[in-house]
């Protein structure tokens, strides 16, 4: 039992705590922000500074300076929006069989055209011993956590390329969103063999998307990201030529690069966007997109009314205006329907979720199934203890 009044206690610290670090917070920002406009001033010098930087961090590919906007472009009066979600029922070897589900949903959305919406999902039932396992390493080991992720990851893609390629070839003008990032974190630090695999398979996606000329974006609602931030901190360095496994400040009480530690790009363009607004385009220094080729992911961020989001797409949408203007228009009006976040990604969200209930009655399906054909269908003593009533 949760002993309240002891939450209740500690909850009061946790107010008092986040008081003073929102103060620190603005000094900070105050800082950050002197040092954008600095730089945006000295702009040729700071992008020098930052080739010659060797950081522990991700430091943005910067083109512009850092202060620069874009306003909202129109929205073509004739528009198609393409969003895919997906959910899982993971694996476990205390049911009766370690299968897993995936269910990916799609949403097509009309505009102008009189056409109603097509919303649906897809379940797949993953069983086989060639599904449920994958070379990774040269060993053979189960698709579960980041695997199992990155089997979803790919599903949602080759999903939304397919259904936005339809609508495209039917003649309409097409987007097509993506909730989350467009980079593969998971593949960083993963065997070669399971990176190059699971890669040639989502850039063949991007591919179709740039062979119908469908501009593609990952959507990022809160973005926690420090990449523009992360410059930032380069500039303040007093070293020519910041090395950071050789900072000679370390002895200091403070690195002076550490004087906006602690914020996030979203914090820092909250206070130069206006709504309708994006910046302009930046580079992510993963090592992971080295391996993206004409599909390296760029970002921009955008204010969409309630907040600042981070809009992630390859880089040959990035190098043509046209599309460039037609993703952020397209982004910020979704937000709007959505009173705050896309209406296409919030439908394909509430498509694919997998529920609780749904869950248990998915397994019980399967327990049901299996003894129907006289075969055998026994819980693991754990999970029997958790479904019975207990004192």
């Amino acid at each position: 039992m949760l002993d309240l009044a002891k939450v209740n206690q500690q909850i009061g610290h946790m107010a008092r705590e986040q008081q003073l670090m929102a103060e620190d917070r603005s000094t900070r920002l105050d800082t950050a922000l002197a040092q954008l406009a600095l730089e945006s001033g000295r702009l040729a010098a700071f992008l020098q500074k930052l080739r010659m930087s060797q950081t522990s961090w991700l430091v943005a590919h910067i083109q512009e300076a850092l202060d620069t906007t874009y306003p909202l472009p129109p929205r073509p009066a004739t528009m198609t929006v393409v969003a895919t979600d997906g959910s899982q029922i993971t694996p476990s070897h205390h049911e009766v069989i370690p299968a897993f589900l995936l269910n990916i949903s799609t949403v097509v959305l009309h505009y102008g055209t009189g056409e109603r919406a097509v919303l649906s999902s897809t379940p797949t039932l993953f069983y086989r011993d060639d599904e449920l396992y994958t070379d990774y390493g040269g060993q053979r080991v189960q698709v579960t956590g980041d695997l199992l992720g990155m089997r979803r990851t790919l599903m949602e893609c080759q999903t939304l390329m397919q259904q936005a390629t339809r609508a495209q070839e039917s003649g309409h003008c097409t987007c097509a969103l993506s909730d989350g990032s467009l980079i593969l974190w998971h593949l960083e630090g993963k065997p070669r063999d399971y990176r190059q695999e699971n890669l040639s398979i989502y850039l063949a996606s991007l591919e179709q998307a740039r062979q119908q000329h469908i501009p593609v974006a990952g959507y990022i609602s809160r973005p926690r990201s420090r990449d523009v931030l992360n410059a930032l901190r380069v500039g303040l360095c007093p070293e020519t030529a910041p090395h950071c496994d050789r900072c000679p400040y370390t002895e200091l009480p403070q690195l002076p690069c550490a004087t906006i530690e602690g914020l996030s790009d979203r914090q820092l363009f909250t206070h130069l966007l206006k709504p309708g607004e994006r910046t302009s385009v930046f580079g992510s220094a993963s090592r992971v997109l080295d391996d993206y080729g004409v599909h390296r992911i760029v970002f921009f961020y955008l204010h969409v009314g309630s907040e600042i989001v981070r809009l992630e797409v390859p880089q040959w949408v990035a190098s043509d205006p046209a599309l460039l203007d037609l993703m952020h228009a397209v982004a910020y009006d979704q937000a709007q329907k959505g009173q705050g976040y896309p209406v296409a990604l919030a439908e394909a969200h509430q498509h694919a979720v997998v529920r609780g209930a749904e869950r248990d009655l998915f397994y019980e399906m399967v327990t049901s199934v299996m003894l129907r054909r006289g075969m055998r269908a026994a819980l693991s003593p754990k999970n029997l203890g958790k479904r019975r009533m207990t004192v």
